[in-house]
């Protein structure tokens, strides 16, 4: 068996593992993925009824913002944690 020899090898295929390879693609370079999964906790659950990890780009992620699409504004009045069958929301005057 021939070894292959990476120019980057990448743990992980989150939001920052698929942005790194996205770059490494666009300069030409060789890279491996090693992942449980695509996406990372970038999911949603199988009723389609609560979104896990990340879904929200902030300002400051100037790399990112080109990958993604504006979809609406997140307010802390829209956000609701959940423990078990317990809801919790953040109370706020924005």
């Amino acid at each position: 068996m021939k070894k292959k020899i990476y120019d980057t090898i990448i743990i992980g295929s989150g939001i920052s593992g698929l942005g790194c390879a996205h770059t490494l693609k666009d300069n030409n370079k060789d890279f491996l993925i090693i992942t449980e999964d695509i996406g990372g906790r970038i999911c949603t659950s199988n009723d389609g009824k609560v979104n896990y990890g990340a879904y929200f780009v902030t300002y400051d992620y100037k790399n990112l913002k080109k990958l993604v699409t504006k979809g609406r504004k997140i307010r802390f009045k829209d956000i609701t944690f959940h423990n078990g069958r317990k809801r919790y929301r953040f109370l706020t005057n924005r």
